[in-house]
């Protein structure tokens, strides 16, 4: 019964994004506050749907390297605090 948690979890995850679009790419063509990008950075790498390198690479190109780079770092290292922790 376990191994079929992940599976529909990430099945449900992309069930939601898709009813959810319009909303979705209406939130994403406004720039949003750097909280928020954080938030979302830590949450992907505390639950990995997509491999790292690429929520990485797709932040470079919305934002700039730099920005990238401290949104994935601080992201990466909130999420280590919150495994560490529990």
């Amino acid at each position: 019964m376990k191994k079929w948690l992940l599976p529909l979890l990430y099945i449900l995850l992309l069930v939601w994004a898709f009813l959810y679009r319009d909303a979705i790419m209406e939130q994403l063509g406004e720039r949003p506050s750097f909280l928020l990008l954080v938030g979302i950075a830590a949450l992907v790498a505390l639950f990995p749907v997509v491999p790292y390198k690429l929520v990485i690479a797709a932040l470079g190109y919305a934002y700039g390297t730099l920005w990238a780079a401290v949104v994935s770092w601080i992201g990466t290292m909130l999420a280590a605090t919150i495994l560490y922790g529990l």
